[in-house]
């Protein structure tokens, strides 16, 4: 994966997170709520990788 496309899987790995817990937050229940966890898992895994490249 290159820089580019981990950077672009991020910033949509995150604007996904964001959109989820603004569901939670409002009081909606998200399609799968264990989703939530398995996109945290991911930003943490394309940001460990990120770091262990720089």
């Amino acid at each position: 994966m290159s820089k580019v496309e981990r950077d672009e899987a991020l910033a949509e790995l995150r604007k996904e997170l964001m959109r989820l817990k603004s569901q939670v937050k409002t009081g909606l229940t998200p399609d799968n709520p264990s989703r939530i966890n398995h996109i945290q898992k991911s930003i943490a895994q394309i940001l460990t990788v990120k770091e262990e490249l720089e």
